[in-house]
């Protein structure tokens, strides 16, 4: 459940209503490492796993083993299958409670239809291996990683999948391919031929996706688009699309499913094309598409004048000041590439906690601080307040006595376990990481003890991921660009 703040009458008690929440969410693309990564290395389950099913794609299929630690390995053969939510789902639905990682070893030969095969696995957390595949002769794709399987709140932990390179030259059905993929954050589709494919209705209908590269797209023979890129503003976990990308043989057919977009104080409720001057609603947009570009969403007049505001960054720089929760510096500048301090992150939880009270009338104005290096500084009222709640922790001085060392740069451990104790001491949210769960970076040794809970629930939450080797660098900062991200991410997740 989410629970929005309001404002406070007197003795600043926050009354929240609640809305749903997924249990598998973020970004983009973008989180605390900030970035897209599609690629990550293939890893054989451990020494001491222990096999616990056999069996083959069918007879004479591929066979598979599956480990006690949530990995199931495919080894070569050859792959037909004609699954989905009505037909019985992925071939090891069985075991879809226990699947997290799948490892291909060899090459996999498709035969006519792959349709539904990781369909409904919806604890799958990463495929390895999809480079082995040869969909030479495959023509139907449908619901091959559909989540469809709870049709009011979907589950799915899979956030990336590099498709890039596979032979669709003969593929005429991708529809509702990557429904209900709540979790999804990065697909590679480059190279794909779709110039035989007539139906992708759906293909992407509630997916997780923000940003979409379809520039190799060829739709001249689709007659059914229905939907593609629908989402359900029903369900917490839905995104629209903020970024699309087409080809010069991409053309909407029908309706699409694309929906309008908002026109408020940071949007101007249309799309524009970059690089150039053309702005369309999204039902122009479907109706006069016409000819390559990437289209985003168009945003009002950007409150800072830094010139190396990165793109990936900007509407949430946006969104953050304009919801009050992180400002400019004293010339107006945002410096998206600074460091972001303890006492920053302190302010801005006390922002974001008080966003409509008065300053002077929050609390912690006027408290005595339990650290030494606090005093009357700026930033006393957010970490007084911030250290009573028990959402921040001081370091202890030889003497007995705390410090808080606000000027120091936060390490993304401190700031993952920050927003974990205000999800849970403010916002009352169940911040525990699921049962369970294993663990998704190489370096979560390099984790402090104190962090790991809050690691796990934040990337449980869609809201961490790794660098660009797959790692949670626990120990690494955040600059004030990258904190917009998941400070943003966090209200839309949490607080919205």
């Amino acid at each position: 459940m989410k629970k929005k703040l309001k404002r406070t009458v007197s003795i600043f008690i926050m009354r929240r209503y609640k809305k749903m929440k997924p249990l598998v969410c973020f970004v983009l693309i973008f989180c605390l490492a900030i970035g897209i990564w599609c690629t990550g290395a293939m890893a054989l389950p451990a020494s001491e796993a222990t096999v616990i099913h056999t069996g083959t794609v069918r007879e004479g299929g591929a066979p598979w083993r599956l480990y006690d630690n949530g990995t199931l390995v495919v080894d070569e053969g050859f792959i037909e299958w004609d699954g989905g939510h009505m037909r019985g789902g992925s071939p090891w639905s069985a075991h879809s409670g226990h699947i997290q990682r799948i490892v291909f070893t060899g090459p996999i030969v498709g035969g006519d239809s792959l349709q539904g095969l990781f369909s409904g696995l919806q604890n799958l957390i990463s495929i390895d291996g999809l480079h082995y595949f040869d969909t030479g002769n495959v023509t139907n794709m449908q619901e091959m990683f559909s989540m469809a399987v709870a049709i009011l709140f979907p589950r799915s932990r899979l956030e990336r999948v590099d498709l890039s390179g596979w032979d669709t030259s003969n593929v005429t059905n991708i529809t509702r391919m990557f429904e209900d993929t709540i979790a999804l954050e990065c697909i590679d589709l480059s190279g794909w031929d779709t110039s035989n494919v007539t139906t992708m209705g759906s293909m992407f209908r509630n997916s997780r996706l923000e940003r979409l590269d379809l520039s190799d797209f060829d739709t001249r023979n689709v007659t059914d688009m229905n939907d593609m890129f629908f989402w359900n503003a029903l369900h917490a976990h839905s995104h629209a699309f903020r970024e699309l990308t087409f080809g010069e043989h991409f053309y909407f057919v029908g309706n699409a499913g694309l929906l309008p977009i908002p026109q408020d104080e940071t949007y101007t409720g249309k799309w524009e094309v970059v690089g150039g001057n053309v702005a369309l609603t999204s039902a122009e947009l479907m109706q006069n598409l016409g000819g390559p570009g990437t289209w985003v969403w168009q945003q009002t007049s950007f409150p800072f004048p830094d010139p190396n505001i990165p793109d990936w960054a900007r509407e949430y720089i946006w969104e953050a000041y304009r919801r009050n929760v992180m400002q400019g510096d004293a010339e107006g500048y945002f410096i998206p590439h600074g460091q972001f301090t303890r006492a920053e992150a302190a302010k801005i939880l006390w922002n974001l906690a008080f966003t409509d009270i008065p300053t002077a009338e929050r609390p912690g104005v006027g408290m005595d601080s339990a650290f030494t290096d606090v005093a009357r500084e700026w930033f006393a009222p957010a970490v007084n307040w911030a250290a009573e709640t028990g959402i921040v922790m001081g370091r202890s001085n030889e003497n007995g006595t705390f410090r808080f060392d606000p000027n120091d740069a936060i390490t993304r451990e401190e700031l993952f376990t920050i927003l974990q104790n205000f999800a849970k001491v403010w916002l009352e949210e169940d911040a525990t990481a699921v049962p369970g769960e294993g663990w998704p970076f190489p370096d979560h040794d390099a984790i402090s003890d104190w962090a790991i809970a809050a690691v796990k629930w934040l990337h449980a939450a869609g809201l961490v991921e790794g660098d660009g080797y797959g790692n949670a660098n626990p120990l690494g900062t955040a600059n004030r660009a990258e904190v917009a991200v998941i400070v943003v991410r966090f209200l839309r997740t949490f607080v919205d």
